[in-house]
């Protein structure tokens, strides 16, 4: 069960606290003049009302899914890379992991927009 403990793991890295960062900041923080993109996309997404900013969030979180589930998948061996579409082996502690991490990873994503969703009702 350590790929499941691992998705969740990274799902949590990601989603739970990453997106908390992204969303803190492109929301949050004044908008300055420093020239990052932070500074460019607060200058886009700030002045937006409230749909249109969730909106902007739920692509960022979308983009973050599926750049994890590609990955994950790419270890499990169910997605080929192309022109490295070899066999890949995640270790954690010495041993193997594959085959389901993009699986659970996929579960807990949905778990959660199910929640979200119940919670809205």
């Amino acid at each position: 069960m350590k790929d499941k403990a691992i998705s969740e793991a990274i799902y949590n890295a990601l989603i739970q606290n990453n997106m908390q960062y992204y969303k803190h900041h492109l929301l949050n923080q004044e908008i300055g003049d420093t020239g990052t993109t932070y500074d460019a996309v607060r200058k886009i997404v700030q002045p937006l009302d409230g749909p249109q900013k969730n909106a902007i969030i739920g692509l960022i979180k979308t983009v973050m899914l599926d750049t994890a589930s590609t990955l994950l998948g790419a270890i499990d061996g169910t997605t080929l890379l192309a022109g490295a579409d070899g066999d890949y082996t995640l270790l954690y502690e010495g041993e193997a992991v594959q085959g389901s991490l993009q699986d659970y990873f996929l579960a807990q994503a949905e778990w959660d927009a199910a929640m979200l969703a119940e919670n809205k009702e």
